[in-house]
């Protein structure tokens, strides 16, 4: 079997609203946390064996929050042990991304393909939930109502010495 195809299976099981994007490798959805509404993307890179799966931030950061934005995220970044924030510099589009190294586990031996479902799941749940736990953080910080050294404390991850104030 697939990526894709135990990806696909994984998200009619788990009823999440997925929608088939270009040429049958990427899959989209919406998330409702507690927080916010966001889109997510899972994609199936087969020749490399790889399980990616983002959220994104509704919104693009504006162009004169994404220094402090920044900040927040590499700060964040740093602490997270599991999965990245990243911004693209040129549109300010921010994203939460895990990933997962299947190469090994599809394809070949059925028993070891039996893990590859719940790689997939940890890799979404921490997803979501980490992009819950951070969103509001992100988006005082985007909109200016939050300094990045409020963020940063309000995180409730243990903050570096070089984190400072925008």
């Amino acid at each position: 079997m697939s990526i894709f195809e135990i990806m696909e299976r994984f998200f009619v099981e788990k009823e999440f609203p997925v929608n088939l994007v270009g040429e049958g490798t990427t899959l989209s959805t919406t998330v409702q946390g507690d927080n916010g509404t966001w889109p997510c993307i899972a994609q199936a890179m087969e020749d490399r064996g790889i399980f990616l799966f983002y959220s994104a931030k509704p919104q693009n950061i504006p162009e004169e929050r994404r220094p402090a934005v920044e900040r927040l995220i590499s700060v964040l970044n740093y602490e997270l042990l599991i999965g990245n924030f990243e911004i693209d510099a040129s549109d300010g589009d921010l994203r939460f991304r895990t990933s997962v190294d299947l190469s090994g586990l599809v394809g070949g031996d059925p028993q070891a393909e039996g893990a590859a479902p719940e790689l997939i799941e940890r890799a979404v749940v921490h997803n979501i939930m980490t992009m819950d736990q951070f969103l509001p953080l992100i988006e005082g910080v985007a909109s200016g109502e939050m300094s990045v050294q409020e963020g940063i404390e309000r995180s409730g991850l243990r903050t570096t010495s070089w984190a400072t104030d925008d």
